[in-house]
């Protein structure tokens, strides 16, 4: 544990977590600062400050470091951390902002550790913060259920930072996307399925690395053969960049001898830029897939995770979570039946842009908004900043 012994910068706004999320450009204009005090180097003064006011936990070192900031308005891109929603109790001046960047089930790397299951604990002071801007209504509903906040839609932060950038030049066969969820070092689990590793856990439920990342081994496969039938140009869009060794071999294994591109996720708007340029994109359950529906892109969701791992507590795994949607729809399914497959794929492909439009309409509306440049959430920080009279600098 590392020990930093320089005071605490003073400013308006806090981000905390590290995570901006398009958030910087928003608060160039004002006095802002960035706090990760999730790592692990510990402020000295916060810990002077903790223990003359005789705190003696995690939250107390957190609470200690805001005040010593002096700041009027904390904001968080992790939403999924619960100590977040149990700050303002003990600084109910501040305005405390939770920004939406994940699909939240229980799904967590320990047992118990998701974002509902933590709040449970803290019953005996309700959750609680000013605002919680999510993705869509549906979204609202769910935090809205568990923490006491006032909700604003503004669909994915992220995404919206960056514009849409389409394809001009005509083409002779369609391009077809497929979105990795796959996280090394997990590539090597099906040579020897009895080392796997635990990867997650659903509650308190360990879900072991072959079973978790199966789905994206079933689907990946039909995709491809189904692209290598109808000579259709198929690219894998990759969840993490080069550096980290084993997501490239991964689908190299499940691909050959198939013609298929891979691409890293090089930069933070690689992944958009390279799925904006397809025809259609195939996806099993990531939040990504919305964010591209959000954007006037072709999706297909096959959710196979969701019927391997089973119960109810894997219906964060089926499409429209947190709604409740039947197994099959237009564009989504259940099955991995290589026919059915193919005859969506090709419907969706050959939809004219207004049926696409219409049928797709609901995931615009309920489940992932969009809105370029971030205006609702620049609009936000503009009502928060005038109403506490924070002047820009």
């Amino acid at each position: 544990m590392n020990l930093d012994i320089s005071k605490p910068q003073k400013a308006d706004f806090v981000v905390l977590g590290g995570a901006s999320q398009g958030l910087l450009p928003i608060l160039s204009r004002y006095s802002f600062c960035e706090l990760d005090y999730r790592n692990s180097k510990l402020n000295l003064f916060a810990l002077l400050h903790m223990f003359v006011h005789l705190g003696f936990s995690w939250r107390s070192y957190c609470i200690s470091l805001l005040q010593l900031t002096q700041a009027q308005v904390v904001i968080t891109c992790i939403d999924s951390d619960a100590l977040f929603y149990s700050l303002k109790h003990s600084l109910p001046e501040v305005t405390f902002i939770s920004i939406q960047n994940g699909i939240r089930g229980n799904i967590t790397e320990s047992p118990g550790g998701d974002l509902w299951t933590q709040l449970e604990r803290l019953r005996h002071q309700p959750p609680h913060v000013d605002f919680v801007a999510t993705f869509g209504p549906a979204h609202s509903k769910q935090y809205k259920n568990q923490i006491q906040c006032e909700t604003l839609e503004i669909g994915s932060s992220r995404n919206n930072q960056f514009g849409v950038s389409r394809y001009t030049t005509p083409r002779t066969r369609p391009l077809i996307g497929f979105i990795s969820n796959f996280i090394p070092p997990h590539c090597k689990v099906y040579s020897n399925v009895s080392s796997s590793p635990i990867t997650t856990h659903l509650g308190s439920r360990p879900i072991p690395a072959h079973l978790y990342f199966h789905a994206e081994v079933v689907v990946g496969r039909i995709v491809a053969e189904i692209c290598a039938s109808e000579a259709w140009e198929f690219r894998v869009a990759g969840k993490r960049s080069d550096d980290v060794v084993g997501e490239r071999e991964f689908w190299g294994e499940i691909c050959r001898p198939r013609p298929y591109m891979f691409f890293p996720r090089d930069t933070k708007s690689s992944s958009y830029e390279i799925l904006d340029d397809c025809d259609l994109i195939v996806t099993i359950d990531s939040t990504l897939g919305y964010e591209m529906i959000a954007r006037g892109t072709r999706v297909i969701f096959i959710s196979e995770r969701a019927r391997i791992l089973g119960g109810d507590e894997a219906r964060q795994f089926a499409f429209g979570f947190p709604d409740d949607f039947p197994d099959e729809g237009l564009f989504w399914t259940n099955s991995t039946d290589l026919r059915h497959v193919l005859s969506m794929m090709r419907r969706v492909l050959t939809m004219s842009d207004l049926e696409w439009d219409l049928c797709s309409e609901f995931v615009r509306e309920r489940l992932m908004v969009f809105d370029a440049g971030n205006t609702l959430l620049h609009q936000l920080i503009s009502d928060v900043a005038t109403e506490r009279a924070l002047m820009p600098i």
